[in-house]
């Protein structure tokens, strides 16, 4: 069997953890890369996105950093990574020398990290990790989670790993954030939602690397309510990938994403909604406005196992295209194995609507303050979701930098 820096170039040079491969499962994912080769647009996961630059590069560790003082402060019980280094604590958290063996044979246990190269790279890899245990029936729990990039030719592994137990009720918000050149950073989220939990994430994407990766995985127990809001901005290859089980009845999960590539901007959001038993709900509602020559792709599937009666869900993709340059690729999918069910998806792609420019502009609205206007309706429902009242504020500025 090739060793790993023979197999894959972007690896060589690359030490993995001795701590992190007290992992039995890292241990796995060591062992089985070497089987693994990069995936070409013949995979249907990935046609519309390539991965040949990640494949050629060389990537090296570089050392943590400071987060800068650019990031905003939304909550003050506040965690900073930097190039996959958790830098300080916080209530709620331990990093990997914290953590028990116990806790640690956790991480891993969520993710599908057999999917592909990358995740087993991952779980192989990663440098360190963010655990975070939200105590049951506790209620109002806050975390912000700062995750930044630095460093050209680099390679970051943030590694998070959620646990919400029992009726607790809880919100997060991650903040990326980098500027370095031919950097890969990629973040690996796991979350457990215990029965009766409430679990909210909101994501800004804000990292202008050349490559970045973000893997959501989430089990959500009996009674358990699970939302994310992702928002992605900047990056040149922007990938997302979320697996959400929900494997308790009468559970929630929601998903709302709003993508606004511009320039040159590649954003591939994949999601996959396990409906493994019955009487749940799921909701997702994912928007692209995509200028210039950039790339948006959308592929949600819905799959609903044989058990999984009573489950109602709904999947939503809507974009529009500024110019004629711009592409979007949507691929709403429904898998259903159970007979009593409401399902339903769609798709819609266009350009901004003439008559409601019309509309603005014969009452006297200058045209891109017209223009604004109605991309910011169009984004409005995706952000419905964000209660914080400073996190609104600051995620409408950003859509407002971006929106010109």
């Amino acid at each position: 069997m090739l060793e790993v820096k023979q197999s894959h170039a972007f690896l060589a040079g690359l030490t993995p953890n001795s701590r992190v491969l007290n992992n039995p499962l890292s241990k796995e994912a060591m062992d089985l890369l070497p089987e693994f080769d990069f995936p070409t647009r013949k995979s249907e996961l990935w046609k519309y996105t390539p991965t040949q630059k990640l494949k050629k590069s060389n990537f090296h560790w570089v050392d943590s950093q400071a987060t800068g003082n650019d990031i905003p402060k939304i909550y003050s019980n506040r965690v900073d990574i930097s190039n996959g280094k958790v830098l300080n604590n916080a209530t709620f958290c331990k990093n990997l020398n914290d953590l028990s063996s116990e806790e640690l044979a956790q991480v891993g246990t969520i993710a599908n990290f057999h999917r592909d190269i990358f995740s087993l790279t991952h779980q192989a890899y990663f440098q360190d990790i963010l655990f975070v245990h939200f105590p049951a029936n506790s209620e109002k729990n806050e975390l912000q989670i700062n995750i930044h990039a630095s460093g050209d030719n680099a390679l970051s592994l943030p590694r998070i790993y959620i646990c919400a137990e029992e009726s607790s009720s809880s919100e997060i918000y991650i903040h990326l954030s980098g500027d370095a050149v031919q950097h890969w950073s990629y973040s690996q989220i796991e979350a457990h939602v215990e029965h009766h939990a409430k679990l909210n994430i909101n994501m800004s994407q804000c990292a202008a690397n050349d490559f970045n990766l973000i893997d959501v995985a989430v089990n959500v127990e009996h009674s358990a309510n699970f939302h994310i809001n992702t928002l992605a901005v900047e990056g040149n290859w922007l990938r997302n990938n979320l697996d959400i089980n929900i494997i308790g009845e009468y559970a929630h999960a929601g998903l709302n994403g709003l993508v606004i590539p511009t320039g040159k901007q590649h954003v591939d959001n994949h999601t996959m909604v396990n409906h493994c038993v019955a009487n749940c709900t799921s909701s997702e509602n994912y928007k692209n406005i995509v200028g210039d020559t950039a790339t948006a792709v959308f592929n949600g599937k819905i799959m609903v196992h044989h058990d999984a009666q009573k489950t109602n869900a709904f999947q939503s993709s809507s974009n529009i295209l500024l110019n004629e340059g711009a592409n979007v690729y949507a691929k709403p999918e429904l898998e259903i194995y159970a007979d009593d069910v409401k399902c339903s998806h769609g798709s819609t792609t266009g350009m901004l609507d003439e008559s409601s420019m019309f509309y603005l502009r014969s009452r006297g609205i200058p045209e891109p303050t017209a223009k604004k206007l109605l991309l910011k309706a169009f984004a409005a429902e995706v952000l419905e979701g964000i209660e914080n009242s400073s996190l609104d504020a600051f995620i409408n500025e950003i859509i407002d930098q971006k929106i010109k």
